[in-house]
């Protein structure tokens, strides 16, 4: 059986930019924060330090070279 990880999931983290709850999306290449509000987004490491469940839930499924 196959396993295939979430490619995006909502946090509780707030955009920057419109205050909006922040998504962590992952690619083929890296994993970034995106905002679906004002289309916004930043690399993970500028939102590290605010780590929430569900951004480290979804961490544990993604390449480290990605992050």
């Amino acid at each position: 059986m196959a396993y295939f990880a979430l490619r995006e999931k909502e946090t509780s983290i707030k955009c920057p930019k419109c205050g909006k709850t922040l998504k962590i999306v992952r690619s083929c290449r890296e994993v970034k924060m995106r905002c679906d509000a004002c289309g916004s987004s930043w690399p993970l490491s500028e939102f590290i330090n605010q780590a929430d469940e569900a951004m480290e839930e979804f961490i544990q499924n993604v390449y480290i070279d990605r992050i």
